[in-house]
């Protein structure tokens, strides 16, 4: 009635009443854009939305550890048994208010002082993940499973209400996980 498009267009935005939805959507269809862009493969794009509302962060520390030389690489003169992008793992997932909590490698003490909580070495990674989900959080799980195959880590890593695997050529694709991130960390 105004002729102003200020006043219509908050007119059309008060009376839609799926507009609280568009939000969540587009933002999910962007992580999935990006993500694709980068070569990560996301399988459940539903258990994907669930980001937004987790609170947990289950990291198993083959996923923190650098990968050895194969024998067609020239092997460093140091290897460093923690992956280049650990710390930065951690800080994001710090600051991004996560509890984090690393399990499967008590070895990696110098990694595992940046997480809130380390695992018991005798606690399966699935169970590490439903206990917290029995305390009411929601967790994102995180693993490479090893090519040979680690039953405990296979199972466990779709127990994350999201399950991200790390997958390279050393390691098995565990497709019940909800996306699958080819390079790593």
């Amino acid at each position: 009635v105004t002729h102003d498009p200020g006043e219509a267009a908050e007119a059309v935005l008060a009376g839609s009443p799926k507009a609280a939805r568009y939000g969540p959507a587009a933002f999910n269809s962007v992580l999935g854009t990006d993500l694709a862009r980068t070569g990560v493969l996301v399988r459940g794009g539903d258990r994907l939305r669930q980001l937004e509302i987790a609170d947990s962060l289950v990291l198993h520390a083959d996923a923190l550890r650098s990968l050895p030389a194969t024998e067609a690489e020239e092997p460093a003169p140091y290897h460093d048994p923690v992956h280049p992008w650990a710390e930065a793992v951690l800080d994001a997932a710090r600051r991004a208010g996560l509890h984090v909590v690393v399990t499967g490698g008590s070895e990696l003490k110098d990694i595992t002082r940046l997480a809130d909580e380390v695992a018991p070495a005798d606690l399966p990674f699935g169970d590490a993940v439903r206990a917290l989900q029995q305390d009411g959080h929601i967790v994102v799980s995180v693993a490479r499973v090893p090519a040979g195959g680690d039953r405990d880590v296979a199972d466990g890593l779709p127990a994350g209400d999201v399950a991200i695997a790390l997958t390279d050529g050393r390691s098995a694709v565990p497709w019940g996980a909800d996306a699958l991130a080819p390079g790593g960390l």
